[in-house]
């Protein structure tokens, strides 16, 4: 017997913008957001791509927050927050104990696996993290909701 599967709730974070409605105009119009990555950064190799454009973390989250949290991490509690809003989820809800997220990104966290790696060597000082905090996985996706 196949399994029924429902979107109801979507979330975005990507270079058109924050929020579902930026990257849909974006998608219909034929508007990329790729373009030459400026003021990030002279060391970089890479010279083209995509930011979140518009993205403030002040704007989303407190200052405890955004030290528990790197901008990867970030971006995907975001969207989840866009999508359970949208699907119309409220916490506490026993069907929200039947939700799943799917995350899609083409790569992330590098900094913090990054700062990971140096840890292992002893050559770093581990920030302060809640104790659910996953700070290795296959995705790299490092966050709480």
């Amino acid at each position: 017997m196949p399994v029924r599967v429902v979107i109801t709730g979507l979330g975005c974070v990507s270079g058109p913008g924050v929020g579902i409605s930026d990257f849909w105009s974006a998608l219909v119009n034929g508007h990329s957001a790729i373009a030459p990555l400026t003021g990030i950064g002279d060391d970089l190799k890479i010279r083209i791509g995509a930011i979140a454009r518009g993205y403030r973390p002040e704007d989303h989250y407190s200052a405890e927050d955004l030290t528990l949290l790197d901008r990867f991490s970030q971006f995907a509690v975001l969207a989840a927050r866009e999508a359970v809003d949208d699907a119309g989820l409220v916490h506490g809800e026993s069907r929200i104990q039947r939700a799943a997220a799917i995350i899609g990104t083409g790569c992330g966290g590098n900094r913090l696996f990054n700062y990971q790696r140096l840890c292992l060597r002893g050559a770093c000082h581990l920030p302060r993290l809640p104790h659910d905090t996953v700070w290795y996985g296959g995705s790299r996706t490092g966050g709480w909701y």
